[in-house]
């Protein structure tokens, strides 16, 4: 997966993140959190702008691509940096849209942004957040524990230093992604309740690595939500970590990411003859094999051309989800790679499919028009 997006932004935070640990007293990383202070929060102002200047990269494609949504107070609220944990990393925004009445139950969307399990924040997410929320969904985008990088921001500066520069927990894995998704959702509920809404639906969408966290949440994890889980509607998702799931890699660089994914080690022997115990791990971290028949209604989006997680995942998982009679359906970009921007047109046509989606499994909620 070694696409020009992360080697450009890894380089560009090798530079400043290496300024930065030279400017960056001990002090200024705590590693101990009370009541009011973040367990590694993002202190240093380098360090900041170097998320700011990848999270600006990132807006402009979205632009790019033709997602890009303003909000103002005519809009309805935006309560940002609400915190679900100890970490700088915890963190999202909730929409909530203006005049959304508080008598009848509403429904929340939660983005989750990608960046290869290791990059990115809640920002990437803020108009597909803004979007829906003018549809008159309470909607919120959330950031999570990042993945250690293998870049060589990790291997000059440290898997540790750069963590704690994120504001992320050390050697974190999909795993306590997991337990950061649940966190927020326990969150929000907590959060709109104390709004004055009844909250009886979530859908989970994401891009990329924010798609295959949604899906492992939504189809392993949903017993564990606080709110409900009624949909997906996801953009490039990796669904599976297995020796064939990406057409556009060799088996060794797939074991690498479910190395990473995973945080344990996984070999190109792995991969081709895994074990019952690697199979185990292989399983945990693929979307697909926790599919069932009362897996939840998920709406894809692909790209034909896709280089970056290749364009395997609909076959693995469109006869799976059939084979349980989960509802489901795709919309293909057919021209374009990664980034969707060789498509003009049919990013409006993946969102009228995606409003859609929720009017049908998200319940009878208010739509703006």
């Amino acid at each position: 997966m070694k696409k020009t997006i992360k080697k450009l932004t890894a380089a560009l935070m090798t530079v400043l993140m290496m300024a930065a640990l030279l400017v960056t007293p001990a002090s200024a990383v705590s590693t101990k959190a009370d009541s009011k202070e973040a367990l590694y929060p993002i202190t240093d102002p380098l360090i900041d702008f170097t998320f700011k200047a990848v999270d600006l990269f990132t807006e402009a494609l979205n632009a790019a691509a033709g997602m890009s949504e303003g909000w103002s107070s005519d809009d309805g609220k935006c309560y940002s940096d609400i915190a679900y944990g100890e970490r700088g990393r915890q963190v999202y925004d909730l929409y909530v849209p203006k005049g959304l009445s508080k008598k009848k139950t509403q429904g929340v969307i939660l983005f989750i942004h990608g960046g290869a399990w290791t990059q990115g924040s809640k920002s990437n997410m803020a108009s597909a957040a803004r979007t829906f929320a003018k549809k008159g969904y309470i909607t919120a985008t959330m950031s999570y524990d990042l993945l250690p990088d293998s870049s060589g921001v990790a291997q000059v500066l440290g898997a540790d230093v750069v963590s704690h520069g994120q504001g992320s927990k050390a050697n974190a894995n999909v795993n306590d992604v997991m337990e950061d998704v649940d966190l927020c959702v326990k969150s929000i509920a907590k959060k709109t309740k104390k709004l004055g809404y009844k909250v009886d639906a979530l859908c989970l969408s994401g891009v990329s690595a924010g798609s295959h966290i949604s899906l492992l949440y939504a189809y392993g994890h949903a017993k564990e939500s606080a709110i409900p889980i009624k949909c997906v509607f996801t953009l490039t998702a990796p669904v599976a970590f297995y020796k064939d799931s990406f057409d556009n890699m060799s088996v060794a660089e797939t074991a690498e990411y479910a190395s990473l994914i995973s945080g344990k080690k996984i070999t190109e022997k792995d991969m081709k003859n895994p074990s019952k115990a690697k199979q185990k791990v292989l399983d945990s971290i693929s979307p697909v094999s926790f599919v069932n028949k009362n897996t939840v209604p998920t709406f894809f989006g692909y790209a034909g051309k896709d280089k970056t997680i290749g364009t395997n995942h609909w076959n693995t998982i469109h006869p799976v989800l059939k084979k349980y009679g989960v509802k489901h359906d795709v919309i293909w970009f057919p021209n374009s790679d990664h980034t969707l921007l060789s498509d003009p047109g049919v990013i409006d046509q993946y969102l009228a499919k995606s409003t859609q989606w929720l009017k049908t499994f998200m319940g009878t909620h208010r739509v703006i028009t």
